[in-house]
């Protein structure tokens, strides 16, 4: 039996600028002379000195959390709300990559939190923040994970872009002026009779604050007689049901009632207002509907004049054409998830319709769910034989100032729009689950949502909430955080300190009880036989150290002796020749654990195989 003692310097001193190849985590000691290891020898790990920086190590097993923001939900068995009782679904949050670690201190955990952070309403993006705390005497005392939403009352901040909504012909067959917000038909050679339609893009629509709305002037396209519609819809950056425009889960083929002979009528829109060939005015929202034994997603008729709220409520559809009233814009008006749509007779405002808790479901617009949150508007223009050229005018639009939003990339627009560009199905499969949900389905009329409004500070008055460990109630199954954020013994963290519309959860320990990884000693360059099975491959490990014990998550020093020895074979049927001896410290996928400083001592025992 011999003993072979390997180091990567003299001493614990750190020097910040010593070569690789003496690394506290990967090093390589050259021998003056030939070392010779018998045939049929073994070799195990006598003992071990590592130093840690004192840095956490982040990987897949404690990098996951979840963000809920919506109504509150009852942790009781058999409690309600339950999740489908509501209208919003938790957001999966994840800030390190998968397969790789990460080895940061306190303050770069905490960046690394809030760079991966994804926020999907519009009043929220932006507005997180994560920090590392630390008293006067810089002892570490945990996180904050601070909330906020933007209520600051936008002026009218016009859309800034446009494309067509209807098919995904390059040709537009429209103009958008951005700096006045008209929208006008072009005049066409060929396809004269084809509508102008097209989603303006660029700014979501605030939720929150005191200026939440859009108003169209309708003025032009109505005068004409030709048909028109002023809507609000979800952006749709992928193409389904061949080249619309809608979503993957949405019956594109289900007979629309007055729509039905209207094809170029047929563009999605979660929420519209509709001139059509009669000259009625009409209003949609995209629902769930129960068709046979099946809910399907489609566009349905909000039958308002049925609605006592409503000033229009005269028994039938109001007569645009007549005009009584002398309508001259069309005005949604977001509060919270409540949707109220109101026509507008120069300046004196008359409700079409809202929420009203004692009137039928289909006499008022759906709350905005989670895969609606960023709302963009949707303007149509019909032609005839004579009237070519109509437009409408963006007059006022509570769009919001965003820093790099953009419905079209993925986490930089809203939650359905990233779940497309995602091509995640378990994603979409939850934007359809949410969208289809029971509460929406005006034809369900024994269930009834009330739509969550502003509190008062203005913001939605919706719950903040982490999950940070396993929980069925919020659907969060992968949660894994609770340790590493300092909240060992609750999964669910909805109570903080709260200052108007911004809430801050603080950590209720500052023991990272897990913020060590597991490390392993790899010695290269010899015969022993290892199955890595995360890797699934074959490895150089020789010995797995303590190191996700609790008393090593501020770093120091451990010494390690196994309290009993593990013989490889190195499986050599003739005599080993070695001029050096390579060490690593890696963690399970391979990876070097760099949180190794200072001198790092590996002692080998080899030997020749017992009989």
């Amino acid at each position: 039996m011999s003993l072979v003692i390997t180091t990567n310097a003299e001493s614990d001193r750190v020097d910040r600028q010593e070569q690789s190849v003496y690394s506290a985590y990967s090093y390589r000691n050259d021998i003056g002379s030939a070392y010779k290891i018998p045939p049929n020898s073994q070799v195990c790990l006598q003992s071990a000195k590592v130093n840690l920086d004192g840095r956490l190590t982040v990987s897949g097993a404690n990098s996951v959390y979840y963000d809920y923001f919506g109504k509150e939900l009852s942790q009781e068995d058999g409690g309600t709300p339950k999740l489908e009782d509501t209208t919003t679904h938790p957001i999966y949050q994840r800030y390190s990559l998968t397969g790789r670690v990460l080895e940061l201190t306190h303050e770069e955990l905490a960046a690394q939190v809030e760079k991966e952070h994804k926020e999907y309403h519009p009043n929220n993006k932006g507005q997180f923040n994560c920090a590392a705390k630390r008293n006067a005497g810089l002892d570490f005392e945990g996180y904050s994970f601070e909330y906020s939403q933007n209520i600051t009352d936008p002026d009218t901040n016009l859309p800034t872009s446009s494309q067509a909504w209807n098919d995904n012909l390059t040709d537009a067959r429209f103009t958008y002026d951005t700096g006045t917000g008209v929208f006008t038909r072009d005049d066409y050679d060929e396809d004269e009779d084809d509508p102008a339609v097209g989603i303006l893009l660029g700014r979501p629509l605030s939720l929150a604050g005191g200026n939440r709305d859009l108003k169209v002037d309708i003025s032009n396209a109505n005068a004409s007689g030709v048909t028109w519609a002023v809507g609000l819809s979800r952006d749709v950056p992928v193409t389904s049901v061949g080249i619309y425009y809608v979503p993957p889960y949405y019956d594109y083929s289900y007979n629309y009632g007055f729509l039905e002979d209207i094809e170029d009528q047929q563009f999605y829109t979660d929420y519209c207002v509709h001139r059509d060939v009669n000259g009625l005015v009409r209003l949609t929202h995209s629902v769930p509907t129960t068709i046979g034994d099946n809910t399907e997603f489609v566009r349905q008729e909000v039958q308002y004049w049925l609605n006592a709220s409503s000033e229009f409520s005269t028994g039938g559809p109001y007569d645009i054409d007549t005009n009584a009233s002398g309508i001259t814009a069309v005005e949604f008006e977001a509060v919270g998830e409540e949707m109220i749509v109101k026509l507008d007779a120069g300046g004196t405002k008359y409700i079409l319709t809202r929420f009203n808790s004692t009137q039928p479901k289909n006499t008022y617009c759906k709350p905005i769910t989670q895969t609606c949150w960023c709302l963009h508007p949707v303007l149509f223009v019909g032609a005839d034989d004579t009237n070519k050229t109509n437009s409408l005018t963006v007059e006022e639009y509570a769009g919001l100032n965003i820093t790099d939003y953009d419905s079209k990339v993925i986490h930089k627009g809203g939650w359905f729009e990233s779940a497309l560009l995602s091509g995640d199905e378990n994603w979409i499969n939850q934007c359809e689950e949410v969208d289809t949900r029971d509460i929406l389905d005006p034809t369900l009329t024994a269930i009834l949502y009330t739509p969550i409004g502003l509190n008062a500070s203005n913001g939605v008055d919706y719950k903040t909430t982490m999950i940070v460990a396993p929980n069925s109630t919020y659907e969060a199954p992968l949660a894994n955080t609770a340790q590493v954020f300092g909240f060992p013994d609750r999964a669910v963290v909805d109570e903080g300190v709260a200052v108007g519309n911004t809430i801050t959860f603080n950590s209720d320990t500052a023991t990272n009880t897990d913020s060590v990884k597991s490390i392993f000693i790899r010695l290269n360059g010899f015969g022993q036989q290892v199955l890595n099975t995360l890797t699934k491959n074959k490895s150089a490990i020789l010995a797995h150290l303590p190191t996700a014990d609790s008393q090593y998550n501020d770093g120091g020093r451990i010494f390690y002796e196994p309290n009993r020895d593990v013989w490889l074979d190195l499986n050599n049927p003739y005599e080993i020749t070695t001029s050096d001896f390579s060490i690593d410290l890696i963690y399970s996928n391979e990876q070097y654990a760099k949180i190794a400083q200072g001198q790092t001592i590996v002692i080998l025992y080899f030997r020749e195989k017992p009989n």
